[in-house]
């Protein structure tokens, strides 16, 4: 952060005339406030959120964060919105080797449960990431409790999966739980 701090400086990065370097600086601009909000929410450490929430406000006064200046003239086209990329977990239950027969039912209703459980999720985590993009773009940012649940779902789906390996069917249940929890907290925000 005392780096960035440095980089911004007098805002002159900002101020380019060459329109590349003007977008370029912008989408930097744009994902260290991202960065800058996860420190803010997520830090225990309180010295740190303060350090984040000052370059917060800091580069919310800088051109390049601002949107782009409409012309007069029309546009010829809208250019498209940015699509979010792929969640950062797996939307496939995990292959499970050596199930027992006596388990065999619990296992399927999990892996089962765990795909349609990812499919709602990553439906969440792409509505919450264009949310945060167009949030980013205003100087703002997601709630805290709403990105610390975007944040959870990679830890839990992960959990999930190791337990489901390890035909641990109680703490695949209980990871299944926490993220269908999570991703009810986030669609509250952000919808479908």
């Amino acid at each position: 952060m005392q780096r960035f701090e440095q980089y911004i400086g007098g805002g002159a990065f900002c101020m380019s005339a060459d329109p590349n370097d003007f977008e370029a600086n912008r989408e930097l601009v744009r994902q260290m406030a991202t960065y800058l909000a996860t420190v803010n929410t997520l830090s225990q450490d309180p010295e740190a959120r303060a350090y984040a929430l000052r370059l917060s406000h800091t580069i919310a006064a800088y051109p390049c964060v601002l949107p782009a200046q409409q012309s007069q003239a029309p546009a010829p086209e809208a250019a498209p919105a940015s699509q979010p990329g792929e969640p950062p977990f797996s939307q496939k239950a995990p292959v499970l080797d050596k199930v027992p027969a006596k388990d065999k039912e619990t296992a399927n209703e999990l892996r089962a449960r765990y795909e349609t459980d990812a499919a709602k999720a990553a439906a969440a985590w792409q509505n919450a990431q264009t949310m945060q993009e167009n949030l980013v773009a205003r100087g703002m940012a997601l709630n805290t409790e709403t990105t610390k649940s975007v944040l959870r779902l990679q830890l839990f789906f992960n959990h999930a999966a190791e337990a489901l390996k390890a035909h641990d069917w109680d703490e695949a249940l209980s990871q299944l739980q926490a993220i269908e929890s999570d991703t009810e907290k986030i669609i509250k925000v952000v919808g479908h």
